[in-house]
């Protein structure tokens, strides 16, 4: 499946990204770009559309710390919500981990069989 498994295959994603955004092999990747290119929405959640008053206290003031992000998977378009109340450093982590590559990866030719939305 993989040359050396999954790790090598992420790192291969990694520079396959870093090339089409024209940044060294070595270069920060910062999750934000990386998002806009892969046409991934980044909301918090107060931005989402909809959201009850009741939600987002839940979600903010009454237990912050029960999450950090969720990606959704709607039609063609994708988007990861994450928690506001979370630093900077933290929100940019949840991204890069809450499959801001995986969840466009069914739209990609570089698909793993281990990531469906």
């Amino acid at each position: 499946m993989y040359d050396r498994g999954f790790k090598s295959w992420c790192e291969k994603v990694a520079l396959q990204q870093r090339r089409e955004l024209l940044l060294r092999p070595t270069a920060p990747l910062d999750p934000l770009t990386l998002a806009k290119h892969l046409d991934i929405l980044v909301w918090t959640a107060d931005e989402v559309p909809g959201v009850s008053h009741q939600a987002l206290r839940v979600l903010t003031e009454e237990d912050p710390d029960s999450w950090s992000a969720v990606t959704l998977c709607a039609g063609t378009k994708d988007v990861i919500i994450v928690n506001p109340k979370h630093r900077d450093g933290r929100r940019a982590s949840d991204i890069m981990h809450e499959p801001i590559s995986l969840s466009a990866m069914n739209q990609r030719e570089w698909t793993s069989p281990m990531m469906d939305c």
